[in-house]
């Protein structure tokens, strides 16, 4: 693989918004790149609160395409697209389908943008195109505002016929012992059911971090940490927690194809992988040895949670953020070729 190849050949921005929690998972999902200078980030600061209004859809309507350019102006995406084009660098910009949640830029001016400094859009989606978090990504996408789509879920590829691509994953040179039994880390609805069940489990040592939406103070396990949505939770705080654990738990939302983080560090870091996505087994790693499937929490065989065996799925950066933007340049070079 050659990680110089892409900074020869464009300059890569992932935009992000402002959320610190946000900003903290997506720049460990893409450190490899980060790090060698493949790609580099930026948060939209300069969207204010009249561009956000002026950015809706309905508003779009009667403000005509020349104003809604105007509406860009002076924003960190134009400007980083302007020092491109002064020091004769190929602009490409990654969007993140979460970034659309807080900055709504509009359509036709994203499109004024794209040909006035030859730029290229690719959007990753790192959540199912149907959540909430997607609507507005959604419309954009609708709008053929990106030259290029991707998912990590095989299920919306097809549906929207946009292209899959495994979720992006950096690893961090961190070794592993295990001090528990099982850890989990999620947003925790939808999984109420599954966690309470879980932690009725006689002797199993376990410990969960939940992200509850509505602070309801419903989990009276000392084991089971709450947090809300405003909390950031540093990412090293939760990789130390999964490396203490003998086995990682992955509870999916209903219908969903694609798979969490949770999957990814338990491939990277050498884990056993509890999960009740049952499309674990078309996964390129899957080993029944290490990865198991419930239906329902009677399903689980707790003495293979807490069996302390060696792992190993032989790892090779399959997962690496630079293959994405490899494939990112690759698309806008054949794009370049047939114009």
């Amino acid at each position: 693989m050659n990680n110089t190849l892409t900074s020869k050949q464009a300059d890569i921005l992932l935009l992000q918004h402002n959320n610190p929690c946000a900003i903290v998972l997506e720049r460990q999902i893409f450190a490899e790149a980060i790090e060698q200078g493949i790609l580099c980030c930026a948060s939209e600061t300069n969207f204010t609160r009249m561009k956000t209004l002026l950015s809706r859809r309905k508003i779009q309507k009667y403000i005509g395409k020349v104003l809604q350019s105007q509406i860009l102006a002076n924003t960190v995406l134009e400007n980083y697209l302007k020092d491109c084009t002064a020091e004769n660098r190929k602009p490409i910009v990654l969007f993140l389908n979460t970034l659309f949640t807080e900055v709504r830029y509009p359509p036709d001016a994203l499109k004024y943008l794209k040909r006035r400094y030859d730029a290229f859009f690719a959007l990753y989606y790192i959540d199912a195109a149907d959540r909430g978090v997607s609507t507005y990504a959604n419309y954009l996408r609708e709008q053929s505002v990106f030259d290029a789509v991707f998912t990590f879920d095989k299920a919306d590829a097809n549906k929207y016929h946009i292209r899959f691509w495994q979720t992006p994953y950096s690893a961090r040179n961190e070794k592993s012992e295990s001090k528990i039994d099982l850890y989990f880390c999620g947003v925790d609805t939808d999984r109420t059911a599954i966690i309470n069940a879980i932690s009725k489990i006689e002797k199993l040592d376990f410990s969960m971090d939940l992200i509850q939406i509505e602070n309801n103070n419903q989990y009276k396990d000392e084991r089971i940490s709450t947090h809300t949505v405003d909390e950031i939770m540093p990412y090293e705080v939760v990789l130390k927690r999964t490396l203490e654990a003998n086995c990682v738990l992955e509870i999916v939302r209903p219908g969903q194809v694609g798979f969490t983080l949770r999957t990814f560090e338990a491939v990277v870091y050498n884990k056993k992988l509890l999960t009740n996505n049952e499309h674990i087994k078309e996964f390129q790693f899957y080993n029944p040895s290490y990865m198991k499937v419930f239906k329902s929490v009677e399903d689980i065989d707790w003495k293979w949670v807490k069996e302390r065996n060696a792992v190993n799925y032989h790892y090779k950066g399959d997962f690496s953020p630079i293959r994405l933007i490899e494939e990112i340049n690759r698309i806008r070079c054949q794009m370049e070729k047939s114009q």
